[in-house]
């Protein structure tokens, strides 16, 4: 009888795909499924935004339940027989926009990017950029993404566990945004005054797993410098505490 080839499809930005490692096979990835008896099939990329994690996890999720082969850098075109979906998702704020030919990646940059550089090819005055890193909108979208995914993997019968790489959701903070609105502009598309963003109703919908699920802050737990590289990504000893915290969930 032929194996059958069952992996674990893990989706995120630069936490998931092991950045700063020098050897990515001791990301939490391969580690968590060389635990499980499961093939790695990693697919995230440093830097991306949820919109791409989005996209080309339904994308592959629907080549999955169609019965065609998927792609992954390591492993190129493979037919896979069952799938855990594991996500990290990550900061709401970045986004991507087609520039005609391929989905570009970009994000609001301040003053300074996150590593405290200044460094000006970062830097924009562009209104749509300013506009749509917003949180509001921002949150809207990731919460609809993940609302999207777990929809269809639940109706797939595909196991799933959603997590949050390191952005901090502050459940008060949403009750603010969501009451900010301006009722007189919302009122000339002929919708809801009281409820335009919907936020707090999106929220309640998340799964639970990527409320209490920050990898990153996690890891703050510990205290301890050595969970970390020198630019704020797991070591090898952090995505062993990572591996430690999910390995029960999959």
């Amino acid at each position: 009888m032929e194996k059958k080839l069952k992996i674990l499809y893990t989706n995120g930005d630069s936490v998931s795909w092991g950045s700063e490692l020098k050897d990515r096979t001791n990301r939490f990835s391969t580690l968590l499924a060389k635990e499980k008896g499961l093939v790695d099939f990693n697919v995230a990329s440093s830097g991306i935004s949820n919109d791409r994690i989005y996209r080309n996890t339904l994308r592959d999720l629907c080549k999955f339940v169609n019965g065609e082969p998927i792609y992954n850098e390591e492993l190129g075109y493979v037919k896979v027989d069952e799938m855990f979906v594991l996500i990290s998702f990550t900061a709401p704020t970045r986004f991507d926009y087609f520039d005609g030919d391929v989905f570009v990646n970009e994000r609001l940059w301040t003053h300074k990017d996150k590593w405290g550089t200044i460094d000006e090819t970062r830097l924009t005055d562009s209104k749509y950029v300013i506009h749509q890193t917003h949180l509001t909108p921002s949150l809207i979208r990731v919460f609809q993404q993940i609302l999207s995914l777990k929809s269809f993997c639940e109706a797939n019968k595909i196991p799933y566990l959603y997590t949050n790489a390191f952005f901090e959701y502050d459940e008060d903070e949403i009750l603010v945004l969501n009451k900010d609105i301006n009722a007189e502009k919302v009122a000339k598309q002929f919708d809801d005054t009281d409820d335009y963003f919907g936020l707090v109703d999106l929220w309640k919908q998340i799964p639970q797993s990527f409320k209490d699920i920050n990898l990153t802050k996690y890891l703050k737990g510990f205290k301890d410098d050595s969970m970390f590289e020198e630019r704020g990504h797991p070591s090898i000893k952090g995505h062993k505490e990572i591996v430690e915290l999910l390995k029960n969930k999959i």
